[in-house]
């Protein structure tokens, strides 16, 4: 829902404390958690230059739902007309006066731009609205943000009036205060020929910020990094002042990097030095992502430039035909397309979880599941062209991250080696016949976010897309698909919800497993696998921890669609683990005991004993294979 009208503050405030206090703001929509009772909100100040101030096209921007973020107008609200209306783009366009004003330099004015995205994202990640202050004018050195300018003047009123209005008003007290910084293409020039210091002077400009006052002053600069194009070309300049803008969020505990999705957008997705709507959306949704996971965890979020595809998979996700489209949306996998295997028939498991699906490990010290042994079905990067079936190998699913489902965004790292291929590799050596595997891991995710009804991830939908893709693919290629099943390995992040009895997660499992059990004929799942989580965190026994794998042991011996594939990431050796994850040792020893236990249920029909690991385990499977495990128990 937009709002182009003023709304005044007593109804705005009075909507948004219902908004955050309950779910009947949405009606028409299902969420799998209830909205958070908060009374609070998180402010940015959002200032810089043109790609701060935004030069897309607003009708392809990213909704800010009603109730997740809210421009704070210093400019042109009022006691009568009010001081908080919806984010919605182009953000800011009725803040310009004469102290800060967009569109001065001739390169255009605020049309479209990341903050609308941005806050979605943080609304998303955080359960708590961001309150947002317009501060950017296009074509500005950073010369012209200096403390005592008018521009840095201007922007340190809007924000301490922003943040007097929210206390005075004590409806939405402000948690938090940060900045967010997107500036250079002016500067690239004069950093590089070493006339100016361009550190020195952001610097200045974040020391200023936070100098503002008790219960003002922000925190941190979150920086969004420049372009590095040129009327089409490649500017070294402007690539060295990016990479000097990571190396200060790298250096400096003022500064953390919130995305470089500038860098390595396709040119028809650039208006040099601008952007199409397309990638505002993609850089906004990332900032408030990684922002969202620093504030939340104190971590630096690993960031990455642009990837092929990543504007059209996010507008689709909300219903967004884009003015201006990517060409080459998707881009094979490197190589050459793998000749199709002589499948007659497979069995099939989508593993789904969080990070110890995903995996943690050293690759490099993996079982190799053997040709012919198991597959990877690639249901985002494979194509008619590249080929959909990949021999398994460590990191499995590296290359299957998209905007639907993408490891690593609860910031504890990215695929590096796991359990599947082991899996695999047992799992043939019991059956003989062949896995076809599909790759469906979210580091971090709670199962809240897996839930079929959710209305804010697509975390189930697009395993259950990839899943069917999986077998329609298959079976259009006459492979006899024996069984299809799920692997879940999750608990990390909710035990101690469930501990305090406010997450029944039995329930929320149940109901993933009946989605997964009713995809259609010929596509649905026959049991949930499970392979319990860790009772480690941070180097201690959680109790909460062992009380949530107890339970998922419970549920495999009381309901009859699910069965325990493997309880080895209990007891691991400190030696072996990096908790809550693993060195690649303990996942060889996981997947292989999960493929054996699975492979016996499935030819039998017994639940087979599983017992948690034992010392030398993972050395001696190791031997076996002739791996040299850089990591070792002592």
């Amino acid at each position: 829902m937009k709002f182009s009208r003023l709304v005044k503050t007593t109804a705005a405030m009075l909507s948004l404390a219902v908004a955050l206090g309950c779910t009947a703001c949405a009606p028409d929509k299902q969420t799998p958690t209830p909205e958070p009772k908060v009374n609070y909100a998180d402010v940015f100040v959002f200032m810089g230059q043109s790609n701060m101030a935004g030069r897309g096209e607003a009708a392809d921007a990213i909704d800010c739902e009603w109730g997740h973020g809210y421009e704070y107008r210093a400019v042109s609200g009022s006691d009568e007309d009010g001081w908080l209306y919806p984010v919605e783009e182009p953000f800011g366009a009725e803040e310009n006066n004469a102290a800060l004003s967009d569109g001065e330099n001739g390169d255009g004015k605020k049309s479209g731009g990341m903050v609308s995205s941005f806050c979605e994202a943080y609304y998303q990640t955080t359960g708590i609205p961001a309150v947002a202050v317009s501060a950017s004018v296009g074509g500005t050195s950073i010369t012209q943000w200096a403390p005592g300018t008018s521009y840095f003047n201007e922007a340190a009123r809007r924000l301490s009036d922003c943040i007097d209005f929210l206390k005075a008003d004590g409806d939405l007290v402000p948690r938090r205060i940060n900045m967010v910084w997107c500036q250079g293409c002016s500067d690239g020039g004069k950093v590089a020929a070493g006339t100016l210091d361009y550190v020195e002077k952001l610097k200045a400009i974040v020391d200023g910020m936070q100098d503002l006052g008790e219960g003002k002053s922000v925190e941190k600069c979150f920086i969004v990094t420049l372009s590095e194009y040129s009327d089409g070309v490649i500017q070294e300049n402007k690539t060295a002042l990016a990479d000097l803008q990571i190396n200060l969020c790298d250096t400096d505990d003022d500064f953390v990097l919130a995305s470089i999705k500038f860098r390595g957008a396709p040119a028809e997705l650039r208006d040099d030095p601008h952007f199409h709507q397309g990638v505002y959306n993609v850089a906004g949704w990332d900032a408030g992502k990684n922002a969202a996971t620093f504030i939340m965890t104190g971590s630096r979020p690993e960031c990455r430039p642009y990837q092929a595809g990543e504007a059209t998979a996010l507008a689709a996700q909300f219903g967004i035909d884009l003015r201006f489209k990517e060409n080459n949306a998707a881009v094979p996998p490197e190589g050459p397309a793998p000749e199709a295997p002589a499948l007659t028939e497979a069995d099939v498991f989508i593993f789904m979880g969080q990070s110890n699906m995903a995996g943690r490990g050293e690759a490099a010290d993996s079982i190799v599941c053997e040709e012919g042994h198991g597959y990877e079905f690639r249901a985002v990067t494979g194509s008619n062209a590249s080929g959909w079936l990949y021999p398994i190998e460590e990191p499995f699913g590296n290359a299957e991250n998209n905007s639907y489902l993408s490891d690593g965004v609860g910031n504890d790292g990215n695929k590096s080696g796991d359990m599947v291929a082991a899996f695999c590799e047992s799992y043939y050596s019991e059956t003989g016949v062949p896995v076809v595997a599909v790759s469906a891991s979210v580091g971090g995710s709670s199962i809240y976010h897996w839930s079929p009804t959710s209305s804010t991830y697509n975390y189930f939908n697009e395993a259950a897309r990839r899943l069917t893709a999986c077998v329609d693919y298959l079976v259009s290629s006459n492979v006899n698909v024996r069984h299809i099943n799920m692997v879940w390995c999750q608990g990390c992040s909710d035990a101690g919800q469930v501990a305090s009895g406010k997450m029944n997660y039995v329930s929320s499992l149940k109901k993933i497993v009946d989605g997964m059990q009713n995809l259609g004929a010929g596509k649905s799942i026959e049991k949930c696998f499970i392979i319990t989580l860790s009772e480690y965190t941070g180097g201690a026994v959680s109790e909460n921890k062992v009380a949530l794998a107890n339970l998922q042991i419970n549920l495999c011996e009381t309901d009859d669609d699910f069965a325990l594939a493997s309880v080895k990431f209990r007891n691991v050796p400190a030696s072996l683990r990096d908790d809550p994850h693993f060195h690649q040792g303990v996942y060889n020893v996981a997947g292989w005991d999960a493929g054996k236990n699975v492979a016996t249920f499935i030819k039998t029909g017994n639940q087979p004993e599983c017992e948690p690991y034992k010392s030398g385990e993972a050395a001696a499977l190791a031997s076996r294979f002739g791996i040299d495990l850089q990591y070792k128990e002592y």
